[in-house]
C-alpha cells in the first residue's frame, strides 16, 4: 500500500544497535498541510527455520511432561489421562492454528498486541499488551520452581528456602546470558535441550512396555479416596500445552512463515500427545494404588524412573527434568523480552524506551532481558499452584482477544495475503473459534478464587490506566495532528528500499 503522490516523506531514524534494527518515523505532508506519520521498523534477519521454530515452540507450549506429574494426586487416573488426551485438541490445536495463521499473515514483532491493534484499534491493543505484562512474571517464574523440584527429587535432598533462592538466582543469570547472546543461540540450545528432554520419556515408556507395567484396569480406574480436585486436573492439563501465542513475538525472525509454522505446529502437537499420555499412564501403572497416587508431586518422575530402570535411570530422568525447565525458561525469556521491547516502542503505553535498546555486540534487547531476570527471581518464590492458576487465567483472556482478531481480520481485510490458513474451511474455523472460546471461558470459571479476584481487579485496573494514559499521551506526548496515525510495521532488512528522498516516493507495507 503506497502513499499518494501528493505526500512528501520526511525521514528521521533511530538506530538501535548492532543487528540492523532501525526505526524510521516517516512524516508525510500533503499539499493541503495535513500530516500523517508512520513508523517502519527494520527487523533482524530471520534465523529460524522449521526445526529451530519447532524447538522453540516445543518449550514455549510444552517442554515435556515434567511438572504435571503432581496432577496424578488430584484424582483417579481415568480422569487425569482423559484431561491430558482432550487438552491438546481443545486448547493447543486452536491456539496453535490461530498463532500460525496470524503469524504468517502478519510476520512482525509484536504478536498478539499488533494483531489486536490491526483488528480492533488502540484500546484492544493496549489491553493485550497490559495483560502480557501481567503474565510475564507468572509465566516465567514457574520454571525455577520446577528446576529445584526436579533437583531435589533426583538427589534426594530438600533445600532450605535460602538455598532455593540461590539456585533460582544462578539459573536466571545463566538463562539471561544465553538470551543476550542471540536468538540463534537460544534456538540451537533448545534443539539440544529437546533431545535431552524427550529421550528419558522415550526410554521410560520402553521400560514400561517391556516390563508389562501397563494395565488397562489401572488406567481406567475411577477409585479415589476423598474429594477430586477437578480444577487442578483441568488447569494443569491446559497449562501443560499452552503458550503458543508467545511464538508470535518472534514472527519477524522466522524464515518462510507458512512452511515453518505449518511443520512446527503439527510436529509439536504430535509430541505433546505422545509424551503426555504414555509417560503418565506408565506412572500410574508403576504405582497402582490410590495411596501411592496421592503422594505424587512435582519432581516425582525420578521415583517412577528408579522403580522402572534403577537408580542410574533415576538420575537420567532427573537431569532431563532440570533441562526441561532450562529449555522452557530459555524460550519464555526470548519471547517475553521481545514483547517488552515492542511495548516500549509504542507511545500509547508510555513505557520507557530504555527497554527497547539492544546490545551493540549481540543485537538483542539486553535491558528487557535483565528486567525479566529481576522479575522472575522475585515471583519464583510464590506457591507453584497459584502461579499456574494465574498464568491460565491471563492466557485465556489473551486468547479470547486473538480469536476475535482472527475473525475480524478475515472480515475486515479479506485481501490480506495469508500464506497459512486454518485447514477445513469454514467448519475448521468454527471448530477453532467455538471450541477454543468455550475452553477459555471454562478456564476462567475453573481458576482459583485468588486468580479470579486478582485477575478481575487487574483487568479493571487496566481499563482505568488506559484512559489515564491515553489522556496524558493526547495532551503531552504527540502533536494533535499526529494522534492515532501511528502504525508499526516490521520488514526484513534486505526488503527495505532506499530511504525516500523525493516527492511521491512509494512505500510498500510488508
Amino acid at each position: 500500500m503506497g502513499k499518494p503522490n501528493q505526500y512528501t516523506p520526511l525521514i528521521s531514524a533511530d538506530q538501535n544497535g548492532g543487528n540492523n534494527t532501525t526505526t524510521f518515523s516517516v512524516t508525510y505532508k500533503s499539499t493541503s498541510g495535513d500530516h500523517e506519520t508512520e513508523v517502519y521498523t527494520i527487523a533482524p534477519k530471520p534465523v529460524m527455520g522449521p526445526i529451530r521454530l519447532s524447538a522453540l515452540l516445543f518449550f514455549v507450549a510444552y517442554g515435556g511432561s515434567y511438572g504435571v506429574e503432581g496432577t496424578i494426586a488430584a484424582g483417579p487416573p481415568f480422569y487425569v489421562l482423559l484431561a491430558f488426551l482432550i487438552a491438546p485438541f481443545v486448547w493447543a490445536l486452536p491456539e496453535g492454528l490461530v498463532t500460525a495463521e496470524l503469524c504468517s499473515t502478519l510476520p512482525t514483532q509484536g504478536g498478539n498486541i499488533l494483531w489486536a491493534k490491526r483488528a480492533f484499534g488502540k484500546f484492544a491493543s493496549w489491553q493485550s499488551g497490559y495483560w502480557g505484562l501481567l503474565a510475564i512474571p507468572s509465566g516465567i517464574a514457574v520454571f525455577p520452581v520446577m528446576f529445584v523440584g526436579a533437583l531435589e527429587s533426583t538427589i534426594g535432598y530438600q533445600f532450605s528456602y535460602v538455598s532455593r533462592a540461590g539456585i533460582h538466582l544462578l539459573l536466571i543469570v545463566f538463562i539471561t546470558c544465553v538470551n543476550v547472546a542471540g536468538t540463534k543461540s537460544v534456538s540451537v540450545g533448545n534443539i539440544i535441550c529437546g533431545v535431552v528432554v524427550i529421550a528419558p520419556f522415550f526410554i521410560l515408556v520402553m521400560f514400561a512396555i517391556f516390563k508389562g507395567v501397563y494395565s488397562w484396569n489401572v488406567i481406567t480406574s475411577q477409585q479415589w479416596d476423598g474429594q477430586i480436585a477437578w480444577s487442578t486436573i483441568a488447569l494443569n492439563a491446559i497449562w501443560s500445552c499452552g503458550g503458543w501465542l508467545n511464538g508470535g513475538q518472534l514472527a519477524s525472525e522466522v524464515e518462510n512463515p507458512k512452511r515453518s509454522f505449518t511443520i512446527a505446529v503439527f510436529l509439536v502437537l504430535s509430541l505433546i500427545l505422545v509424551f503426555s499420555l504414555f509417560p503418565l499412564a506408565a506412572a500410574v501403572c508403576t504405582f497402582p494404588t490410590v495411596a501411592e497416587w496421592q503422594t505424587f508431586h512435582v519432581g516425582s518422575w525420578a521415583l517412577v524412573a528408579e522403580k522402572l530402570g534403577g537408580s542410574g535411570f533415576q538420575y537420567f530422568v532427573g537431569i532431563g527434568a532440570m533441562i526441561a525447565s532450562v529449555g522452557e525458561m530459555n524460550s519464555s525469556f526470548c519471547a517475553q523480552s521481545r514483547m517488552l521491547s515492542y511495548l516500549s516502542m509504542e507511545d500509547s503505553f508510555m513505557f520507557p524506551r530504555w527497554f527497547a535498546r539492544v546490545s551493540d555486540r549481540f543485537g538483542t534487547p539486553h535491558r528487557a532481558l535483565l528486567t525479566l531476570g529481576v522479575i522472575c527471581f522475585g515471583v519464583s518464590l510464590a506457591p507453584f499452584q497459584e502461579i499456574v492458576g494465574f498464568v491460565v487465567f491471563l492466557a485465556s483472556a489473551s486468547l479470547l482477544v486473538s480469536f476475535g482478531c482472527l475473525v475480524k481480520l478475515r472480515i475486515k481485510e479479506p485481501e490480506l495475503d495469508r500464506p497459512f490458513v486454518i485447514p477445513g474451511g469454514i467448519p475448521g474455523l468454527l471448530y477453532v473459534i467455538i471450541v477454543g472460546t468455550a475452553i477459555c471461558l471454562f478456564n476462567l470459571y475453573m481458576s482459583s478464587l485468588f486468580a479470579k479476584i486478582a485477575g478481575f481487579l487487574l483487568l479493571l485496573l487496566g481499563i482505568f490506566i488506559y484512559y489515564v494514559a491515553d489522556s496524558v499521551v493526547s495532551a503531552k506526548v504527540l502533536p494533535h495532528s499526529l494522534q492515532n496515525r501511528t502504525v508499526t510495521v516490521s520488514v526484513a532488512a534486505e526488503s527495505l528500499p532506499e530511504l525516500p528522498s523525493k516527492k511521491g516516493y512509494t512505500w510498500l507495507k510488508m
